[in-house]
């Protein structure tokens, strides 16, 4: 049952991770929630999972489920699942109840372990593993626990972190035109820091997540990213929550960008089309909107008082 007209819109995997001697799995301490039901016939597949949610204008509400599935020693696989509905005289107490959230995680999860196997047969990692859509599938119990967990957590936390930051989750703080320098603005940083935290092995990307998610919180990162992925073809409208994490974004970025580590991202840039002078729209527009911030009623910018080059390795 589907009683909001809740609808999927978007499945995609946000980031992976393969193991290999050169790159060993930091997650072995990772809770196993899902086993496959023959003991010692299949791999041990841990799966976890969080959520996050967004109002938007014009009564538009997302929600978010984001999922690892994660096979020791292997591979680790991050996806994202939006949800969109509209909606009039309506809040989050009505969204979340177990009439709407089961329904809605039931399909994530099996929407998930389907790009997982799918990622794993293109990268050839299936082969000798028993991977099966059934063992890396949680049991119902799982599902009615997880699905109560998520209504729990909403009502015992997230509501009261709602009603003390409402203006900031809902008030457009920054505003851009669709134009190409916004486009590279929002993109050329998103690019470096996914380097910095997941994709290039020239980082300590375990340990860059530790101390950014301490300043950006992981799933509002998670979110924001698919916000602004998603404003590539319109104009661009970040609440005063959603600029204050942007913004930390880019005085990380720009601070990495600038100093001795800058030179790792050359070739994964320029082989998504970022040139030399793209790079330089980027480095103009990132230095205009950080004096905007730095010279306007914040008198300061968010993240910018870090040495982000001695805290990112």
């Amino acid at each position: 049952m589907n009683p909001i007209g809740l609808n999927l819109v978007r499945e995609t995997i946000l980031w992976y991770d393969i193991f290999s001697p050169e790159n060993p799995d930091p997650e072995l301490g990772m809770e196993e929630l899902v086993e496959d039901k023959q003991a010692g016939t299949g791999p041990a597949v841990g799966l976890f999972s969080n959520f996050d949610y967004a109002t938007l204008p014009n009564n538009e509400w997302q929600f978010y489920y984001y999922i690892t599935i994660h096979l020791p020693n292997l591979v680790s696989v991050t996806s994202a699942f939006e949800y969109k509905f509209i909606a009039d005289n309506f809040n989050w107490d009505q969204f979340f109840t177990l009439e709407t959230i089961r329904p809605s995680f039931v399909k994530a999860v099996e929407n998930c372990v389907t790009l997982f196997l799918e990622f794993c047969e293109d990268h050839g990692l299936a082969r000798g593993t028993g991977l099966t859509q059934e063992g890396c599938l949680p049991d119902a119990g799982l599902i009615d626990q997880i699905s109560s967990d998520v209504v729990d957590t909403y009502f015992r936390f997230y509501k009261i972190n709602d009603m003390a930051n409402y203006p900031a989750q809902v008030q457009i703080q920054l505003y851009r035109k669709r134009n190409q320098e916004t486009y590279i603005s929002l993109t050329l940083t998103f690019e470096v820091l996914l380097d910095i935290l997941f994709f290039n092995n020239g980082f300590n990307r375990k340990h860059n997540r530790e101390v950014f998610f301490k300043e950006v919180p992981e799933l509002k990162f998670y979110t924001l990213w698919l916000k602004c992925s998603a404003m590539a073809d319109r104009d661009v409208e970040l609440t005063e929550m959603d600029t204050h994490f942007f913004l930390i974004g880019v005085a990380c970025a720009v601070q990495i960008m600038l100093g001795e580590k800058g030179d790792l991202f050359i070739p994964s840039l320029e082989e998504k089309g970022f040139t030399e002078e793209a790079r330089k729209i980027w480095f103009k527009t990132s230095a205009a909107l950080l004096k905007i911030f730095r010279e306007g009623d914040y008198g300061s910018v968010p993240g910018e008082e870090i040495d982000w080059t001695k805290l990112i390795r």
